[in-house]
């Protein structure tokens, strides 16, 4: 027992409960005020990235967790798409309960899957996760959140969660980043509407009042834009987008011989049968960094393609060729390398391939880089898209209809390498310095 059941009865619940803030140092932000101050059976908050969602969902006094450890015989559940996204309230609450409020904490279960808390007055929080959503069943329940919840399952909420809170008349708080317009943007609209038992609130980022603005602006600029739209904004998008802007703008280059002294980033996307093979190479000493070589083919004996490859990583100076190394890109790879040429493999899944095609998009619609027009490479840009799986709120990055992907993903792996300021130019700057007193380049 981590409690103390006769100390914890000395408290005096509404003083205590009065307290709350005083005691965990909560400092409600914009947002949070304006939310905690109605009165709603059902509460679904939509907010961008970094805006205080797990903060308020634990430490808010009127309607966080912590509202609950000092009332008899509640039943809470946290609810979040998988466990890795449950710990991130789960730890902020088990830090509570082991420090601040551990004279009235009976029992502690902090094992992934068996998350749970157990006050002297009977109450008992537990951590779930929506991954399997039929055993989300057979418990009355006096409160739920749901956290993340745009990426929970629509069927956790209506099949297994919402019947929970009928024994007790239950309340809900769903607080999540949206992920298109999914049955979060249906239940989020319904409390645009006048039923008294719901409310829903939107908030950005910027409405964390405790976040330095200047901080957002330097996160959302290294996003592409209809990102920025919904992790920022919290918008809910549409379903599908197309994902590279302003791309038919910066078609506006050239073939070019490599030049003296010049380095190159090349990429290469190693094609199926079905699909191409494709080499780009871009001048990483020139600013807008220009492809200046691209080269795409398929049905060409493995062999020829070899020395297609060898011969542009020769001609153009690389430290390393960034290569496509799923599937079929790894035992070839080796042969790559039995003739001279230095490999960095790059293995796509989900997540890397969302981080190389976010940064190619942010790189083409800042006009960092340059590009031949060629029709091939301009189509693909076209007709690459994202698309949200409104069950589960993932994102699939993919070419929409029948078209190919190839030269996107060739030049994605150039830009990879890329800095925001070519190498040249950030010697140069350095070297500037150099020259300067130290009070000149500190201000001091």
């Amino acid at each position: 027992m981590i409690g103390d059941a006769e100390k914890a009865k000395e408290y005096k619940l509404p003083e205590f409960e009065a307290n709350l803030d005083k005691l965990t140092g909560y400092k409600p932000n914009d947002w949070q005020k304006i939310v905690r101050e109605v009165d709603a059976r059902f509460k679904v908050i939509t907010v961008g990235r970094r805006g205080g969602k797990s903060l308020y969902v634990v430490k808010d006094s009127r309607d966080g967790i912590i509202s609950d450890f000092v009332l008899p015989d509640q039943k809470i559940w946290i609810v979040a798409p998988n466990y890795d996204l449950t710990q991130r309230v789960w730890n902020e609450l088990y830090h509570l309960a082991i420090t601040d409020f551990k004279t009235i904490v009976r029992r502690i279960n902090n094992t992934k899957g068996n998350y749970k808390i157990e006050t002297v007055f009977n109450t008992v929080i537990e951590a779930k996760s929506a991954e399997e959503p039929e055993k989300l069943v057979g418990v009355g329940l006096t409160k739920i959140i749901v956290d993340e919840a745009a990426m929970v399952p629509q069927k956790a909420w209506t099949q297994s969660l919402r019947p929970t809170l009928v024994d007790h008349k239950g309340k809900a708080l769903f607080i999540s980043t949206p992920k298109g317009k999914n049955w979060f943007w249906e239940i989020w609209m319904k409390g645009q509407k006048e039923d008294p038992e719901w409310k829903s609130w939107h908030f950005t980022t910027y409405d964390n009042n405790y976040l330095d603005k200047n901080e957002i602006d330097k996160m959302a600029a290294d996003m592409p834009e209809y990102e920025y739209r919904q992790e920022i904004l919290a918008n809910f998008e549409e379903t599908s987008e197309q994902i590279f802007r302003k791309f038919k703008e910066r078609a506006i280059g050239s073939v070019q011989e490599p030049k003296k002294g010049h380095r190159y980033q090349i990429g290469i996307d190693l094609g199926r049968k079905t699909s191409f093979s494709v080499i780009t190479v871009i001048d990483e000493m020139e600013y807008p960094y220009p492809v200046v070589f691209i080269d795409r083919f398929k049905t060409v004996d493995w062999n020829l393609q070899l020395e297609r490859i060898k011969n542009v990583w020769e001609k153009y100076p690389c430290l390393r060729i960034r290569v496509d190394a799923t599937g079929i890109g790894d035992p070839n790879i080796e042969d790559l390398e039995r003739r001279g040429v230095r490999i960095e493999p790059y293995v796509f899944t989900e997540k890397t391939k969302r981080q190389l095609i976010d940064k190619e998009a942010i790189y083409i619609e800042d006009g960092r880089i340059t590009y031949p027009k060629d029709a091939e490479l301009l189509a693909e840009l076209e007709t690459f898209g994202r698309e949200i799986n409104l069950e589960t709120g993932r994102v699939k990055y993919h070419a929409m209809g029948n078209h190919y992907d190839d030269m996107i993903m060739s030049l994605g792996l150039a830009c990879w390498g890329l800095l925001d300021k070519p190498r040249n130019i950030i010697k140069d700057e350095d070297d500037k310095k150099k020259d300067k007193p130290i009070s000149e380049i500190t201000g001091y």
